[in-house]
């Protein structure tokens, strides 16, 4: 399933979602959805920051901070901020130990599926009813912002999303932004140089229909105490009297250019263990094609294939490129595994090549047959 289809229906994160040609008037409360330049008017009240820790695969990341916009949001707010904090043992429902059960790559991650644990009439973040008004308000226009529903099928009032890309902006019309992703509280020039953000693990967690590739927990949360707070008082302090949807964004000091971008010989291996995920990907499809090539003549499917054929000789050069910077960047083994799975895509190459010239030839014989 490709990404244009999954944008409409699987990327709906629940259900299915309108196109951006669609997320129009009819959808939003009040005829229209607000300009994101618009004046935000908040209570000056210091926002709370709570800390996310997840887990992909094997694999342990660092704390994820978000500032929570209880000056918008207040109940909503401390709701969210009540289910990160209850521990994984206690006998409540919480956040810590459940999974990000659903992530669109480019779009956003779902978790906070609590609704099996929760009993009946308890309290969600949907309990104010200035939060279904403030549709719009925010847009769903980068990377890193939290969410959650007011609308449709995920409207549980526990359910969060978090934000992988300006395509998120489908999200508009039925999910309400509640906070975002602070930047590094550190005085280093690239948070990245060393480390890639979690938020990357999450995306290369996740698929064009929303399944994850490999499991994502969020191992464990919670709210930042004072000494954890002080890092982030200089994006806070800005926040003084209204701001426009961008000076409140920009003041997190957060960011997330694409990967390619990024790379490092401090996080070269990481990308590599991305890319090679992808790779295995890749490769059980070019398997698949190389099969059918040949029967495709006889069944009359060649044309199909050879156009998945030409899909993923777009995907391998994407992959390439990728590998070409981490080649450049990395040293030692890494530089060396590097080689060894770019040999790897000259060989799905040469498969691929080889499975368009049986469908080329499948799609001759057909048309000479038509005619």
């Amino acid at each position: 399933e490709d990404d244009a289809a999954s944008l409409g229906s699987d990327a709906s994160l629940g259900e299915q979602l309108p196109s951006e040609e669609e997320a129009d008037v009819e959808d939003t409360p009040g005829g229209s959805l607000p300009s994101p330049s618009r004046l935000i008017f908040a209570n000056q009240a210091p926002n709370p920051i709570a800390w996310m820790r997840l887990k992909v695969g094997e694999r342990l990341l660092r704390p994820m901070y978000l500032e929570i916009f209880s000056d918008l949001y207040p109940s909503a707010a401390a709701a969210f901020v009540a289910f990160c904090t209850v521990a994984r043992e206690a006998d409540a429902p919480g956040y810590a130990g459940t999974q990000l059960h659903r992530i669109v790559s480019g779009v956003a991650a779902q978790g906070g599926d609590l609704e099996a644990e929760l009993p009946s009439g308890s309290r969600s973040m949907l309990d104010e009813s200035s939060l279904s008004s403030g549709i719009g308000a925010l847009s769903h226009s980068r990377a890193g912002l939290l969410s959650v529903a007011v609308r449709g099928a995920d409207a549980d009032g526990v359910r969060f999303s978090l934000t992988l890309g300006a395509a998120a902006r489908m999200l508009d019309a039925r999910q309400v932004v509640l906070g975002q992703v602070l930047g590094s509280s550190s005085a280093a020039a690239d948070e990245e140089e060393a480390e890639l953000h979690p938020l990357r693990h999450i995306e290369a967690a996740g698929s064009s229909n929303g399944k994850p590739r490999v499991e994502v927990t969020l191992q464990s949360c919670g709210l930042c105490d004072e000494t954890q707070r002080a890092g982030f008082e200089a994006f806070l302090a800005a926040a003084v009297g209204p701001e426009t949807e961008q000076e409140r964004y920009s003041r997190s000091d957060f960011s997330f250019p694409p990967l390619r971008d990024v790379i490092s010989q401090g996080n070269a291996a990481e990308v590599l263990a991305f890319i090679a995920r992808d790779v295995d990907d890749i490769d059980a499809l070019v398997q698949a094609a190389e099969a059918e090539a040949q029967p495709s003549m006889e069944s009359g499917t060649s044309s199909q294939v050879f156009h998945r054929c030409e899909q993923l000789e777009v995907e391998l050069t994407r992959v390439l490129q990728l590998l070409d910077e981490v080649d450049f960047r990395a040293e030692g083994e890494v530089r060396s595994d590097t080689q060894r799975v770019q040999g790897r895509i000259r060989q799905m190459s040469a498969k691929l090549t080889a499975a368009k010239a049986w469908t080329k030839d499948g799609e001759t014989e057909a048309y000479v047959q038509r005619s």
